[in-house]
């Protein structure tokens, strides 16, 4: 049961620096976006999707993680007082009818939502990037045309922002839906295990 824990929360500890990465990619974006905003009066609207997508997937990344920190924000009037084991008590109950079932809802509906992104044709040209930055009859344009092709049978397919310029393969972003939450399932599973142990006297409070 310790190893099943330890395994867990190394998991979502690698998570959550991920998470911790992305913050510093999202303020490097942010500060790019202001200052081509008003230093250059220039934008895109692509990158700005992006700024999105990533404090998304912050968000989305970071829940097992913050989960298995204790860090959730919680309302505690009478729970702190209460002995160790009667709160391990709580904590199992709270795990059982609440985070498990929810967690596993949204694994369900985020699957499905990210299907819906993937069901949707992609009509881009498979040159669309390729053409814009290259001549037709360059060399640079025959050795970059196959890639994209390639990367549109396999990646950028599905959904694309309704926004001119906009970002493709938004299937990418609504698959951490269901990715997150079958790790918070995980954390759910090894909180659950570390109370248990609580309740029956071997192991104690993390």
């Amino acid at each position: 049961m310790t190893c099943i824990i330890s395994w867990i929360n190394r998991l979502n500890r690698w998570w959550g620096t991920l998470a911790a990465w992305l913050c510093l990619l999202l303020i490097l974006l942010t500060a790019e976006q202001v200052i081509s905003r008003y230093l250059f009066e220039s934008s895109s609207i692509a990158l700005q999707e992006l700024e999105w997508h990533i404090f998304g997937a912050i968000f989305l990344l970071a829940c097992p993680y913050t989960l298995q920190q204790n860090g959730h924000v919680r309302i505690d009037i009478i729970y702190g007082r209460l002995s160790e084991k009667t709160q391990a008590v709580i904590d199992i109950l709270g795990v059982v009818f609440l985070l498990l079932p929810l967690s596993a809802l949204l694994l369900y509906y985020g699957w499905l939502y990210t299907e819906l992104a993937l069901d949707v044709t992609n009509i881009r040209a498979v040159d669309y990037y390729t053409a814009t930055l290259f001549d037709a009859q360059g060399a640079l344009y025959a050795i970059f045309a196959p890639l994209e092709q390639l990367l549109r049978q396999y990646v950028l397919v599905g959904e694309v922002s309704p926004d001119p310029g906009g970002l493709e393969a938004r299937w990418i972003i609504k698959a951490l839906i269901p990715f997150s939450f079958f790790f918070m399932l995980l954390q759910g599973l090894a909180v659950l295990l570390e109370k248990v142990a609580i309740v029956t006297g071997k192991g104690e409070a993390s």
